[in-house]
């Protein structure tokens, strides 16, 4: 009782217009103490707190990152060219050298962790990292039998480095 008469006379002493930016200040780092003792919730930044407030939702993963894991290719660069992914089957539809094409379906499909499951109605799903999950579906999207690129995958590769985030890469050798 005693900090909340102690809050409202601050706010009060202050409420003037010249005090606006301490009072908005004051109640803001209250709110956040009272967050931290509650919730142990954690604020390094007092403007999140109001930010927050304009949040409709709100995706976190495991790791507390926030994204919505749909991502999407939107244009690509290939033979020095930068092509636009304008419609779903851009990459069979543009002028790039068929063997190109073939190489970055190569590409995708070898050098990805993700994997293809089948769903109930019978259609082909790609699961696991959301950007090899993007890039699997960018080729579905092209018309691509990705399904099928990957069962013969296993006879191709002969070893495999996983991701290294100190690296920031993988390797496959085929």
């Amino acid at each position: 009782m005693v900090d909340c008469f102690i809050i409202s006379t601050i706010i009060l002493i202050v409420a003037i217009p010249e005090g606006l930016p301490m009072t908005v200040a004051v109640s803001l780092a209250h709110s956040v103490l009272l967050m931290s003792e509650h919730d142990n919730v954690l604020v390094r930044d007092l403007e999140s707190v109001e930010v927050a407030g304009l949040l409709d939702d709100v995706c976190i993963g495991k790791t507390g990152t926030m994204t919505t894991e749909d991502m999407s290719v939107v244009s690509i660069f290939a033979e020095n060219t930068l092509i636009l992914n304008s419609r779903k089957n851009t990459l069979t539809n543009c002028n790039l050298d068929p063997e190109i094409v073939e190489k970055i379906v190569e590409s995708i499909t070898l050098n990805s962790q993700a994997y293809i499951e089948m769903t109930e109605n019978s259609f082909y799903l790609p699961v696991g990292n959301g950007t090899e999950v993007s890039l699997l579906k960018w080729l579905q999207d092209a018309e691509v039998a990705v399904h099928e690129v990957m069962q013969s995958k296993d006879g191709f590769v002969r070893a495999h480095v996983p991701f290294s985030s100190t690296l920031k890469r993988s390797i496959i050798a085929i």
